[in-house]
């Protein structure tokens, strides 16, 4: 009883991060509408372009957002080259960079960025035959209620660069990027129907080449190829299967990450196929199912209209009426999203259409009858302060920092302006302080620490504002003072210490007002007599260091060294040859 309690407790544990600090309040949110510039507040659509514009298709015309303002994009009938269609309801960017839009009226956009124009064809165009009117009257989400069988639910591209789009009731679609049909799948009531219904609502291609066709009514399609065709499978909704699909009726998908199935449904809530369930038999696979009870943590509502994976991997699940859901998939909770009416920092509308994700984590969702669109963000972290209080020992012992370091046991080192140095070992949340005492040696010299860095001995190197170099042996605790001796001919060059560097066996120190030291020995420098090389300004020298006063330095994945100094600009040095390259500020240089 004793090991079960235990265990329990240790399961408890482990969810206290997600239950205590994953909340709606570490969220932010921002509502776009039309007084914000939003063509329309119906928002079917979104994706963010290669370039970082954001794209909206509405319920009357396209939208792109550069993060200031939006421009709109209508059908003007006079102009050929503007956008086809009114409704916008799929965006796709291919391989190329080019953005392809579709249209509740059925039409096919290709955006010309040098001109800021379309090309486009009617989907219905490249009909060869009548489809088969689908008679339904399912009770559609409202955002359904204008499709007809033209509209372009989804677009995609294969490996071969073809794109595949999807309608609402003409079937899938294969056509080149110049708009010429390569294929058609779509049913006509026969036996030679490759598909079992013309109403597809999504469609996904993944790397264990399979494209993957959620349909309104007849349940998953995947299609691979075989034997030189394209096969489609079907898994359907069964009330006597407890591990089949839970709707027939999809209107969404999302391939995630780790190349996961999810699939949302119309009246079924959430449905997970996992990878290694993608290659078993219809009848044989096993669908994990979300669906929404009162009784324990789930997902908010039955009505899936759109999924997004963020970075972490949790996916965001856009429902018509309930808001929106954030699943995690470790600790396998949902936390839900509401519109609060009092509140314009909450989501915009609990009628969800559409998701995207930036590539910096910004998530939008998209919204409709005049709520438009909702941005959202992890709100800036929650900082731990470390700070001085007085006569409190457990604390810094300055407020002022100069320096952090992190050493190779995770233990943090702080140099403040007047408290010396601070050390934090937070796995004890234990300070110990090293402070300059007139009257000990093995004191460091400076309580104004400007630099810290780690040897691959284990070795602190410490640099101050007026008392040169420390070099502190974690261990014992002993420190070596390395200091300016005009009388010494490799002695650091300035007791003014600004940025240190060291490579394996190479040790670069930057001073103000000395340039740049440098040393290299294969030995621990605590037990040897350290002798620096030098390098200054010469200003007859076009290829010395350009000044002095050295801040910092870094060196690149080619070896060079990359100096900042203060008034001379920043200068690239090649240690194999000696030669400084200067690049300064020019006022009338705008390249």
């Amino acid at each position: 009883m004793k090991n079960i309690t235990i265990k329990y407790i240790i399961i408890l544990i482990s969810l206290l991060p997600e239950l205590v600090f994953t909340t709606e309040q570490d969220y932010g949110f921002r509502q776009f509408r039309i007084e914000d510039g939003l063509s329309q507040s119906t928002v079917f659509t979104s994706l963010q372009d290669r370039i970082g514009f954001m794209w909206f298709g509405t319920s009357s015309g396209l939208n792109k957002y550069d993060g200031y303002k939006f421009t709109v994009y209508l059908n003007d009938p006079d102009d050929t080259t503007s956008i086809a269609g009114e409704v916008i309801s799929a965006l796709f960017e291919d391989s190329d960079g080019t953005l392809w839009v579709g249209s509740i009226e059925g039409n096919i956009n290709k955006y010309n960025r040098e001109t800021d124009s379309f090309t486009s064809i009617n989907i219905a165009s490249l009909l060869s035959e009548r489809m088969i009117e689908e008679e339904d009257y399912y009770d559609y989400p409202l955002s359904f209620s204008r499709n007809h069988s033209s509209t372009v639910t989804s677009i995609i591209e294969h490996a071969d660069g073809y794109l595949w789009i999807s309608t609402w009731g003409n079937g899938i679609f294969v056509i080149d990027k110049e708009f010429k049909k390569v294929n058609h799948f779509y049913f006509n009531n026969s036996p030679s129907s490759v598909i079992p219904t013309n109403r597809i609502t999504k469609l996904v291609w993944d790397d264990d080449e399979f494209i993957w066709a959620a349909t309104f009514g007849k349940g998953l399609l995947k299609c691979a190829r075989k034997d030189g065709k394209y096969v489609f499978y079907t898994y359907f909704f069964s009330p006597d299967n407890k591990n089949g699909l839970s709707d027939d009726k999809l209107i969404t998908l999302l391939l995630d990450s780790e190349m996961n199935l999810w699939i949302g449904t119309f009246y079924g809530g959430l449905n997970l196929l996992t990878r290694s369930e993608k290659n078993r038999e219809p009848s044989e696979t096993k669908f994990v199912r979300f669906e929404p009870n009162i009784k324990s943590n789930s997902i908010s509502g039955k009505t899936v209209m759109a999924l997004i994976e963020d970075k972490p991997g949790n996916i965001w699940i856009g429902t018509f009426g309930s808001g929106l859901d954030r699943y995690n998939k470790d600790t396998r909770r949902f936390i839900n999203f509401r519109h609060n009416p009092t509140n314009q920092s909450s989501l915009a509308d609990d009628d969800v259409l559409s998701l995207s994700i930036e590539r910096s984590g910004i998530i939008w969702a998209g919204s409709h009858l005049g709520a438009g669109i909702t941005k959202i963000q992890k709100n800036r972290a929650k900082f731990n302060l470390y700070t001085h209080i007085p006569n409190k020992k457990n604390g810094l012992s300055d407020n002022v920092i100069w320096s952090i370091y992190e050493d190779k046991r995770k233990v943090l080192w702080v140099g403040t302006y007047r408290g010396g140095l601070n050390r934090i070992d937070r796995s004890k949340n234990q300070f110990t302080k090293l402070q300059h005492s007139p009257n000990i040696l093995n004191s460091i010299s400076s309580d104004h620490i400007r630099a810290i860095t780690e040897d691959r001995f284990g070795n602190l190197w410490v640099g101050t504002y007026n008392k040169g170099l420390n070099l502190i042996d974690k261990r014992t605790g002993t420190v070596k003072r390395i200091s300016n001796d005009p009388g010494i001919k490799h002695s650091l060059s300035s007791n003014q210490v600004q940025t240190i560097l060291i490579d394996n066996n190479e040790y670069w120190v930057g001073t103000f007002g000395g340039g740049l030291n440098y040393y290299k020995s294969d030995l621990n420098p605590f037990n040897e007599n350290i002798k620096f090389f030098n390098f200054v300004h010469d200003p007859d020298n076009p290829n010395s260091i350009s000044d002095n006063r050295v801040y910092k330095i870094f060196k690149d994945s080619k070896a060079d060294l990359w100096v900042g100094t203060f008034g001379g600009g920043l200068n690239k040095f090649d240690p194999s040859s000696g030669i400084f390259k200067s690049y300064r500020y020019n006022p009338v240089d705008n390249e």
